[in-house]
């Protein structure tokens, strides 16, 4: 197999090649100047008129390019992408699309899979299209990774199995998870006090582009998910650097965040393991109602809720795809106006209301008695922590793969009294 950057030279050699013949047409057609109108010319007697030479299709094998690693769905995954699986399956779509240039172009596009780090083979070369077209995507099944496994996937054409390979590396099938919300949601990753170090598999799909999982809750998210699944884990915010401080009529449909959100789906291939809701605060200051809250969150056609699972493919084995929810906490009066208990459970009610109603819809943790950081509404290094974990296990949970979340369970109960 030849690697990426013999494609070049491969097409290299044949457009020389064909500079060379023209050059070669061009100075027999050309050889008699100098001689003399009547003086025969060596080989041909006298002089006769030559026809133009005609020139002859020149055909250059096609060959990849314009393929690229920045993380727009198309092109190669970028190295380090991770996948959803399928319906909770044992497997999931690697997605690509691959362009070439060259006339005639290939009969069929082929695909090759390792095992990252250990070059063990996973697939033989195996066609994936027989109807190959420039720039289309393409969906390639692959067995869902273990929790350090990750792949190495290399693409060519099926009759030039010796040119123009095209190839990307460290891309994984696991688990994908969605998060937005505001502050809260955006420090479970800049909150770094006491990080541990994200798993081998563990990425990061923040503001568009690809990276390690960081924050203490977020690693110590990440890693415990990679950790009970036994698949990479990828957790995903659209907007991170904007969602602090935000109500949540900045994230319903055609608004900036959830564009954002939505163009992240688009560019993971749209499917996710389940979405996490870390917000209120700044509704709950501002004095806004359960009843407008839950029109915004799950019931209002613009809604969050319905906006998600309107352009999130489910990658659960759940009816729907999962809804994981945050509860706020309790005011701290000491803040300001309208940071009053009353405030605070409007938005309490509100979300409880969407863990009773709506479908799928879990509670993700429950946040009023995780150690504050001091300025009564973001927790305390130690805290985001307490809530990674709690938000680990829910997702467990909602997803049928711990039998209990937060709490312990009752082995046995023994009478004591009458």
């Amino acid at each position: 197999d030849q690697p990426a950057s013999g494609q070049q030279m491969a097409v290299g050699v044949g457009i020389m090649g064909a500079l060379a013949a023209a050059a070669s047409i061009w100075a027999y057609a050309n050889a008699g100047v100098g001689f003399s109108e009547g003086l025969p010319r060596p080989g041909l007697g006298f002089r006769q008129a030559m026809a133009p030479a005609t020139a002859q299709p020149v055909i250059v094998p096609a060959a990849f390019s314009a393929i690229g690693t920045t993380d727009a769905l198309g092109d190669l995954p970028a190295a380090g992408k991770v996948f959803n699986v399928t319906a909770g399956g044992s497997s999931g779509d690697i997605l690509v699309r691959l362009n070439y240039v060259g006339t005639p172009g290939p009969a069929s596009l082929q695909y090759k899979l390792t095992e990252d780090g250990t070059g063990n083979l996973i697939t033989d070369w195996t066609t994936f299209t027989t109807s190959p077209n420039s720039g289309a995507l393409y969906a390639i099944s692959a067995p869902r990774n273990t929790q350090n496994q990750a792949y190495n996937i290399q693409f060519r054409f099926g009759d030039q199995p010796g040119v123009a390979v095209a190839s990307s590396n460290a891309v994984m099938v696991g688990a994908v998870f969605m998060l937005d919300g505001q502050s809260l949601c955006e420090k479970l990753f800049s909150v770094t006090t006491g990080a541990a170090s994200p798993n081998s598999r563990v990425r990061f799909f923040d503001n568009l582009t690809w990276g390690p999982v960081v924050g203490r809750g977020g690693v110590n998210l990440a890693n415990k998910l990679n950790a009970a699944m036994n698949m990479p884990v990828a957790l995903v915010v659209g907007y991170r650097a904007g969602i602090s401080g935000t109500t949540i009529s900045q994230h319903l449909a055609a608004t900036t965040i959830m564009n954002i959100n939505i163009q992240a789906l688009n560019q993971i291939g749209n499917r996710i393991m389940m979405f996490n809701w870390q917000q209120g605060e700044g509704d709950a200051s501002g004095g806004t109602s359960t009843e407008t809250y839950q029109g915004r969150f799950y019931t209002d056609s613009n809604s969050v809720v319905k906006t998600i699972r309107a352009n999130a493919i489910n990658g659960s084995a759940n009816p729907n795809l999962p809804v994981a929810v945050n509860i706020i906490g309790r005011a701290d009066s000491g803040l300001g106006a309208g940071y009053t208990d009353a405030n605070w459970e409007n938005i309490r009610l509100a979300l409880n209301n969407a863990i009773a109603t709506v479908p799928d819809c879990y509670l993700g943790a429950e946040c009023v008695t995780v150690e504050n950081s001091g300025d009564g509404i973001h927790y305390s290094p130690a805290g985001f922590e307490v809530d990674s974990t709690w938000m680990a296990r829910a997702w467990l949970k909602a997803l049928a793969l711990v039998p209990y979340g937060s709490g312990a369970t009752l082995s046995s109960i023994t009478k004591i009294d009458a």
